[in-house]
């Protein structure tokens, strides 16, 4: 698990920005690698690179995500997202992201 905030997040992020980049093998998102909280109007600018679960906001996320943005690169081989890579969570609203992910 590897984020460009934090690895697991089990509380709340708000009004954050992660730059530059990010590379794991699993789990791995440019705020969260693994998202057991909240996070909101947060920004990703950062590359993510990762084989599995691979999303600019989180790689993998089991609760809310709300109004976030990622204007990034997302590069992976399975479960890639350009704001989750996988989703288990309750709610994922109001998202802006780029419009590819490779």
């Amino acid at each position: 698990m590897v984020g460009g905030i934090c690895g697991r997040n089990f509380g709340f992020i708000s009004r954050s920005l992660s730059n530059g980049f990010v590379i794991g093998n699993q789990n791995v998102g440019g705020i969260a690698g693994y998202n057991y909280g909240e996070i909101s109007l947060a920004v990703n600018l950062e590359k993510v690179f990762s084989k599995f679960n691979v999303g600019g906001i989180a790689g993998y996320n089991e609760k809310i995500v709300i109004r976030c943005a990622n204007i990034a690169d997302i590069f992976g081989e399975s479960n890639v997202g350009g704001i989750i890579g996988a989703n288990k969570g309750m709610q994922i609203t109001e998202q802006l992201l780029k419009e590819n992910a490779i």
